[in-house]
């Protein structure tokens, strides 16, 4: 019995010994596959970040080119407009004598030029001539004055790509656009006046100029608006915006009581641009 008995006990020992050892084995191969789940886990999770970062660097190069198209097409679509404003603009007659004065009256709307204190403020007429020039006459002096290539910048047609300075500021005049169309009428003056002291000769210089004339208009200040808008006319007679800011200039006349330069304009507005939606408007007002 004492044989068997140490034979027994040397066989439990023997199965005792298994056992751990199989759970040390099973422990470990347990541990090694946690680790390798958690290892590839780590791993695409990593892959997802890394795809997800390529993702927005290849969605803001796209909105960067989005909006890089929407500035070209901007500065193409003024090109556009004037273009086809020019094709379409009938020649005044040669004979000054023949076509309608606007007399812009100091009782009504600030002049035009800045003077002394000491002088009395002159009455001004103002003549549209040949090639849609106007022509102010000083009844102060007595001397008329043409406004020629020196003092008039007109935009010739180009066809050369739109750079990428240009494109940067239609940029800028897309911004300010967008402030007028939301109602921030302060906001878009400013934007619209930084971009003309950034980029004074830019192809969108008169529409901006323009828009700065809406934002008065909004705001029923008739004199302000009535003189930005005939800055558009003097200093871009072969712009797109010129029929709209006769327009706006005959109807701010007739909000300050001068019925009969308001007249005067509209009738010029629909004789040189008659098919354009202005001179469809202007027929409605007279």
């Amino acid at each position: 019995m004492d044989a068997l008995g140490v034979v027994v006990d040397w066989m439990c020992a023997r199965m005792r010994l298994s056992v751990s050892m199989l759970t040390a084995v099973l422990i470990a191969m347990t541990s090694g596959c946690a680790g390798s789940r958690i290892t590839q886990l780590e791993l695409q999770i990593q892959t997802v970040k890394e795809e997800l970062v390529e993702l927005r660097h290849s969605q803001a190069a796209q909105r960067l080119q989005f909006d890089e198209f929407r500035n070209r097409l901007v500065v193409l679509q003024d090109k556009l407009e004037s273009a086809r404003l020019a094709a379409n603009r009938v020649r005044p007659k040669p004979s000054l004598p023949d076509l309608p004065k606007v007399v812009v009256r100091p009782t009504a709307m600030e002049t035009i030029a800045v003077q002394p204190r000491a002088q009395p403020r002159a009455q001004r007429t103002i003549v549209i001539g040949p090639d849609n020039i106007p022509h102010v006459t000083d009844h102060s002096s007595r001397k008329t004055r043409a406004a020629g290539p020196g003092t008039l910048r007109s935009r010739a047609p180009t066809s050369r790509l739109v750079s990428t300075p240009e494109e940067r500021a239609a940029g800028h005049y897309r911004r300010a656009k967008s402030l007028l169309d939301e109602g921030h009428l302060k906001a878009a003056r400013r934007q619209f006046t930084r971009f003309l002291k950034a980029h004074p000769k830019h192809a969108l210089a008169d529409n901006a100029i323009y828009w700065i004339g809406e934002t008065w208009y909004a705001q029923a200040l008739w004199v302000k608006a009535a003189r930005v808008f005939y800055d558009v006319i003097r200093r871009f007679p072969k712009g797109n915006k010129v029929p709209a800011a006769m327009l706006k200039t005959a109807l701010c006349y007739r909000r300050l009581g001068e019925q009969k330069d308001a007249k005067a304009v509209l009738v010029e507005l629909i004789r040189l641009y008659p098919k354009t939606p202005a001179a469809q408007l202007a027929r409605r007002k007279l």
